[in-house]
């Protein structure tokens, strides 16, 4: 039994109690796969090895004024371009960027060290169409087929916004894909429907769950256009990921803390209410640490055997775009004839390895999943508690309703400095790998 599989067993039957669940995972997993050392690693970025989509949402524009106040700046669209990198954009009425991410490493590599916000939609894309075809992500000349595949969705709330963007965008893209010299393919596409919506809006804030069917579009484009910002600094998609699961656990555990101290004045009479309350409370508690440690020992720790898939991806699509661009910008045909032979070797390559990042990632959020599983009961019984409260526990929390929002509201604002203490070594680590591999593959 070699580190990784120790790595897994060991941690698992420390705090998920499942030994006879890992030996089932164990069987599925080649732990004495051989690794090249990688010059970068700590980057998420698995998509289709050819595959270029520019999705945008459009969503119904908003009123500018409030009263007698100055004119405020409101999100009109959610703008998502995929060409591998993965890049969501909001925009405002005057088709201006007011938040941008990356959504995978190949997105957050690409904006790395750029200034997105601010510029136009257009200059927007001008600006990553040309450094996704500098990266070897889009191909100038004569190319394979489907190589610049580009994919276009629309969805707005009227059918004059779905054809206004889709237009503009159609338009837009031509025309730099011409002053490039690639020749794109575009088909229209669907990324987000309005449940596709709801649900990115719920993976942010679960919180938000009682008040989404009421939420305006322009209030859901806030939330994302705030956690856009809020992870911007954040460059890995995998600590991207990592930070929000571990927030909305600890503001889930906020929430039922503040209850508690709610209950701590009630009368005697109610005790025994009283003390099962803080011992769920206090289970959870201890849950959301564990959960937190197993996240980070199986999808963040360097060592773990989704982060060694993740770096050989990365290096190896790094490989397959250098070869891509070479083949795009050679005039000698044997040249042509070798790098295509390399590609040939080393594109199915990339492809298994792909695989065997989406296998690691399974088991990780296999073993995530059953613990997240007990966190949910443990929240399902402390919401079955509550609505069992005596009228004058529940008249008691009601009182005390907005002291508790604020509550829940200050640790939402104050959690990314936590998070950036507990885990600055990692953070630092990513944003020096991400630029480093900026600087080598657009040199």
């Amino acid at each position: 039994m070699n580190k990784v599989e120790k790595q897994y067993k060991a941690y698992m039957e420390k705090n998920l109690k499942i030994n006879d669940r890992y030996d089932q995972i164990a069987k599925k997993i080649d732990f004495n796969l051989e690794r090249k050392p990688m010059k970068k690693r700590n980057l998420f970025a698995l998509c289709g090895a050819s595959l270029a989509a520019v999705v945008i949402i459009g969503v119904a524009g908003f009123a500018l004024l409030n009263n007698n106040k100055a004119p405020q700046v409101k999100p009109k669209a959610l703008v998502s371009v995929d060409v591998n990198p993965s890049i969501e954009l909001v925009v405002d009425e005057n088709n201006k960027v007011i938040s941008v991410t990356g959504k995978n490493d190949d997105g957050i590599m690409i904006l790395y060290g750029e200034v997105v916000i601010g510029k136009t939609l257009d200059e927007a894309l001008e600006l990553i169409i040309s450094l996704e075809n500098e990266a070897g992500f889009l191909l100038s000349g004569e190319v394979g087929v489907n190589a610049n595949n580009i994919q276009i969705s629309v969805n707005g709330d009227t059918q004059e916004i779905y054809n206004t963007i889709k237009t503009n965008i159609t338009t837009k893209i031509n025309s730099i894909c011409d002053e490039l010299n690639i020749t794109p393919s575009i088909e229209e596409a669907n990324k987000y429907a309005n449940e596709k919506l709801n649900q990115l809006i719920l993976d942010i804030d679960p919180l938000l769950e009682e008040t989404l069917s009421s939420m305006t579009m322009e209030e859901k484009l806030s939330v994302i256009s705030n956690h856009q910002k809020e992870t911007s600094e954040i460059y890995s998609a995998q600590l991207q990921d990592f930070y929000n699961n571990v927030k909305n656990t600890e503001i889930s555990f906020v929430e039922k803390e503040e209850i508690q101290e709610v209950l701590n004045g009630v009368e005697s009479t109610y005790q025994q209410i009283v003390a099962t309350y803080k011992g769920f409370v206090q289970n959870l508690g201890e849950q959301k640490t564990v959960i937190e440690e197993l996240r980070y020992e199986l999808l963040v720790k360097e060592d773990s055997l989704f982060q060694q898939a993740l770096n050989t991806v990365i290096q190896m699509k790094d490989e397959v775009n250098e070869l891509k661009v070479k083949l795009s910008e050679s005039d000698n045909a044997i040249e042509k004839m070798m790098i295509k032979t390399q590609l040939e070797i080393q594109e199915p390559l990339l492809v298994a390895a792909e695989e065997a990042l989406i296998n690691a990632g399974n088991l990780a959020n296999k073993a995530l999943d059953d613990a997240k599983a007990i966190i949910d009961q443990i929240v399902v019984q402390l919401k079955e508690l509550e609505k069992e409260f005596p009228t004058e526990i529940k008249s008691l929390i009601e009182n005390k309703a907005k002291d508790i929002e604020n509550k829940v509201n200050e640790a939402k604002d104050s959690y990314f400095e936590e998070f950036e203490d507990k885990y600055q070594e990692e953070l630092l680590k990513a944003k020096e790998e991400i630029k480093a591999r900026k600087e080598a593959l657009t040199k």
